[in-house]
């Protein structure tokens, strides 16, 4: 994707012929503005056809409603941009977002995640696997996650759901209390590494918090403390003899993901 930029179509005329002093006032002016608002200015514009100029400045993106089924995106943050999978129930205004953990990638937790996307769009809900632009990052993935949301919603969502593996876990509780189109969080595994807003969720938003009993990445234990700091509603699954992948019950936790996202959480 192209980002703003480019320049001014006139500027190479002033150094061809001399400039009145109106002239001169007029340019003085035009540049005042482009330090006043990065939306004007004299760097801020290109050439149009014909002569005529227009902004180089990108409308706000949006993702959604287009029906598309596996499309390649990227969501564009603070001049980057983070790549994703969507696929776009037609007319949907529910969407889902998955992250992945402190690697990044779209697959989830024993590869779920495709598998997720597909069912969420047979039942009429948008569903985007997003990567991060710096995995590991805790606040550049948070705002990635958040891009998302906005994009989402700029594109006809009206209520979003995230759901985040390990370390997206904690992303995902991080953006679920920032955003207020989010209207619950699932997690797999969840780190608690900067969770202590999780109660800030409540009530408006929902929490599931799925675990392995034999979790030894991170330890069933954070999971109850993520339970005793969150508000409700709220609730815990632990997945008896499970390690950090859900390796055993992975099917269940499929079906578990799915009918509390169709149900309202």
């Amino acid at each position: 994707m192209a980002f703003g930029g480019g320049t001014s179509g006139n500027r190479n005329r002033a150094y061809g012929s001399p400039m009145s002093r109106r002239g001169l006032l007029q340019t003085g002016a035009l540049c005042l503005v482009g330090l006043v608002s990065p939306l004007a200015g004299c760097g801020g514009q290109t050439p149009e056809r014909g002569g005529g100029q227009k902004s180089a400045v990108r409308e706000p993106q949006a993702l959604g409603g287009s029906g598309a089924e596996g499309e390649k995106v990227e969501v564009r943050v603070d001049g980057g941009a983070a790549p994703g999978v969507l696929d776009a129930a037609e007319g949907a205004t529910v969407a889902v977002v998955m992250v992945g953990g402190m690697a990044g990638g779209i697959e989830g937790p024993s590869g779920i995640y495709p598998k997720l996307a597909e069912r969420f769009r047979d039942n009429g809900i948008t569903a985007l696997r997003l990567d991060y632009r710096e995995p590991g990052d805790l606040s550049s993935c948070t705002d990635d996650l958040l891009a998302a949301v906005g994009a989402l919603g700029r594109g006809g969502a009206k209520k979003v759901v995230l759901i985040g593996w390990s370390f997206g876990g904690a992303v995902s509780i991080r953006a679920g209390v920032a955003s207020e189109l989010v209207v619950g969080v699932a997690t797999v595994a969840s780190a608690t590494q900067g969770t202590e807003d999780i109660g800030k969720l409540s009530p408006e938003k929902c929490l599931l918090l799925i675990h392995g009993s034999r979790d030894t990445s991170v330890v069933p234990s954070l999971a109850r403390y993520l339970y005793r700091k969150a508000g409700e509603p709220k609730e815990l699954v632990f997945y008896e003899g499970d390690g950090h992948d859900i390796e055993i019950h992975t099917e269940v936790m499929l079906e578990r993901v799915m009918n509390s996202i169709r149900n309202g959480l």
